[in-house]
């Protein structure tokens, strides 16, 4: 499957497009050279960003006067700007990442106007597209004149692209696939390991004795039942713990409402931190438990112990964050991974209570009982 999509009517669009366009557009391009202003474009959610700056560090080590811009949703806008390996910011609400209810298309041609104009005035000469789904970048950097453009053949538009990279499937971090998309330039030399430098925070951080739950997700399907967490929640009030939760939105502070009422020992945050704040918490927590969202991210960048719910739909590893400080919870069932989801969700609603608390116990018998640096 060169397009991971499962409508077959999206797949046969983007295939046709894809047909048409490449009988405009075939002509083969030698290997980029080295980057001076470059624009780094990832238009989804907050994790997918997160995931995206794990590319900066390596692409200042080896163009140390690099000039970078990147390309973000405005809900992405407070984890980038400012930053200090970033240099300009240019916002694009896509209307099919857009979360908002109602003007998803007019913020869309708005904010993708008005980049444009950004973009044609920084004068970017190459553009790496780190997102391998529908929709990419790809049609605005070519009206932008950008004269090499990277990315991914499996988010469609390639042939609007100089250097088109498949996708590889697997058991794997979407770090790799993204850092591959580096790897064009000889300068770019292997790392082992990819880092998120979110620098919005101390340089060191002492950890307190708090237990912080993020129970939301960006797909409300890739939830854990509200009863669960309500019977999880109990357990760890009677053995002591104090609780912290965070989320965004009237229908998450309902739900964590719902959770705590009635038990002492916890506290809701959510929907009034800042981002700063919300990634000050994750730092000092002694662990964090959560589902597939960025507070896992944040936690592997700010060096917190975590233990993430996840679900089936994808290889565990693809979207998880890369650290050996993320601990993953997934109920195994044959259909995983299926790519989109189903009604039943067993393999993320039939993770077990015990099981979730005897992790946190383990976890935390073996963490360090001095304070932890967040460097």
């Amino acid at each position: 499957m060169k397009y991971p999509l499962y409508n077959p009517i999206a797949y046969a669009l983007l295939s046709c497009t894809d047909s048409l366009l490449s009988l405009c557009f075939r002509k083969k391009y030698p290997p980029p050279p080295p980057p001076q202003r470059l624009l780094l474009c990832n238009g989804a959610h907050l994790g997918d960003l997160i995931l995206t700056t794990s590319l900066l560090p390596p692409l200042k080590k080896a163009f140390p006067s690099l000039k970078i811009g990147m390309v973000v949703g405005s809900w992405c806008r407070p984890l980038v700007d400012p930053h200090p390996l970033i240099d300009t910011i240019h916002i694009v609400d896509h209307w099919k990442l857009n979360r908002q209810k109602k003007g998803r298309w007019g913020s869309y041609l708005s904010t993708r106007k008005r980049a444009l104009q950004e973009i044609l005035r920084e004068q970017y000469d190459t553009a790496v597209d780190c997102y391998p789904h529908f929709p990419n970048m790809a049609p605005l950097l070519f009206q932008a004149k950008i004269p090499v453009r990277i990315g991914f053949e499996s988010a469609g538009f390639s042939p609007l692209l100089t250097h088109a990279l498949p996708w590889k499937k697997g058991n794997h971090s979407i770090t790799e696939d993204m850092f591959s998309l580096l790897e064009l330039f000889s300068e770019i030399k292997p790392h082992k390991q990819l880092l998120y430098p979110i620098l919005n925070k101390p340089p060191s951080i002492e950890k307190k004795e708090y237990l912080l739950l993020h129970m939301g997700t960006g797909e409300q399907k890739k939830e854990w039942p509200i009863e669960k967490w309500r019977a999880l929640t109990k357990k760890l009030v009677e053995q002591g713990y104090s609780l912290i939760f965070t989320g965004q939105g009237e229908r998450e502070n309902r739900a964590i409402q719902y959770v705590t009422e009635g038990l002492a020992s916890t506290q809701n945050l959510c929907g009034v931190l800042s981002w700063d704040a919300f990634v000050l918490y994750i730092a000092q927590a002694s662990l964090l438990i959560g589902m597939d969202s960025a507070a896992g991210h944040v936690a592997a960048a700010c060096g917190t112990p975590s233990l993430l719910l996840y679900s089936g739909i994808h290889p565990l590893k693809r979207w998880s964050p890369p650290s050996p400080l993320a601990h993953m919870i997934v109920h195994p069932t044959p259909c995983s991974p299926c790519g989109r989801g189903c009604a039943h969700m067993s393999c993320v609603r039939e993770i077990e209570v015990e099981e979730v608390y005897s992790q946190i116990q383990n976890l935390m018998s073996a963490r360090p009982t001095t304070p932890l640096s967040s460097s």
